[in-house]
């Protein structure tokens, strides 16, 4: 592409409480190969016991949400960028240094006319200690963040990673903001439902670390369950995108386990028995939660 060619590319950032993973993220947007001149960063602070301080990036707006969850934060943000595509992603993610540049080719020659109207791109995990991960890394690993899978098998695209141009993304509307989890899914059915086409490219990567704790887990579990339970409320017509758990979905979520665990060329016997544990559990929790938000509970933001 020439300079001319170069779409202004507006990159929106929730964030909420994770200053320390926020400077690593805005660092490695710093050494993107997109030109300078034909990006903004946008970073929209969702009610943190501390603002972020962005002196170390001149080019970085901050913006303050009180409205809480991260899809507000973002509609936020988009309703103070500039850009011709807009590429979302997340406080604790390193996008890579050609992550904007490959995702804008992969939108094709002419990303105004493209056929797709978003591209999600590769969510890669990393673990803190690569010699010695811990059981839930590895867990999570299979299991989170799967975006190629996202795309190709259930048709959306986490925000951690995906752009999406302008124009469609204001035809198809803004992010659910009453929702804590699950906007994105929500979101990418309304772009389907339009007719309109989301990719997928691996060579647009962001690296996320792998969640080491059983804690995170748990926290991550309950905010998806209940973000899922209240999209099927508000959404009706999305109530089959999940549902109540009978054994026969249990057993043919555990198969979809095992298959995906016997993929992982780093596991031995017991980790994938301790894996297949701590699905189970976490699947327990989910339906747990389902059911406390269905009798009025509140769901967990973080």
């Amino acid at each position: 592409m020439t300079d001319l060619e170069w779409p202004f590319v507006s990159v929106i950032i929730p964030h909420y409480n994770d200053n320390e993973r926020l400077m690593k993220c805005l660092k490695a947007l710093k050494s993107q190969t997109h030109p300078k001149d034909r990006l903004e960063l946008i970073v929209v602070d969702n009610g943190s016991e501390t603002a972020p301080d962005l002196s170390e990036f001149p080019k970085a707006t901050l913006l303050i949400e009180t409205k809480k969850g991260s899809y507000a934060a973002r509609n936020t943000g988009v309703r103070h960028s500039r850009g011709e595509i807009l590429a979302f992603t997340d406080s604790d993610c390193i996008p890579q240094p050609k992550w904007i540049e490959n995702g804008i080719k992969a939108f094709g020659e002419n990303p105004k006319k493209s056929e797709y109207s978003a591209m999600g791109g590769e969510i890669r995990q990393f673990f803190e200690n690569p010699e010695r991960p811990t059981i839930m890394e590895k867990y999570s690993k299979i299991f989170f963040l799967q975006q190629g899978e996202y795309v190709e098998k259930l048709g959306f695209a986490a925000t951690a990673n995906i752009m999406i141009r302008r124009g469609e993304f204001l035809k198809v509307g803004y992010f659910e903001e009453r929702l804590m989890s699950s906007g994105d899914l929500q979101w990418c059915r309304r772009l389907k439902k339009m007719g309109l086409k989301l990719g997928y490219t691996k060579e647009s990567r962001v690296m996320h670390p792998a969640v080491k704790t059983l804690k995170k887990l748990i926290q991550i579990t309950q905010r998806v369950a209940g973000g899922c339970k209240k999209m099927r409320e508000y959404h009706p017509e999305l109530q089959n995108e999940i549902g109540w758990y009978s054994i026969k979905r249990m057993i043919a979520g555990n198969k979809y386990a095992i298959k995906k665990i016997k993929k992982e060329d780093t596991c031995n016997f017991v980790d994938a028995f301790l894996i297949l544990s701590i699905h189970n559990f976490l699947g327990f929790l989910g339906r747990v939660e389902m059911l406390r938000v269905r009798m009025g509970g509140i769901p967990k933001r973080r």
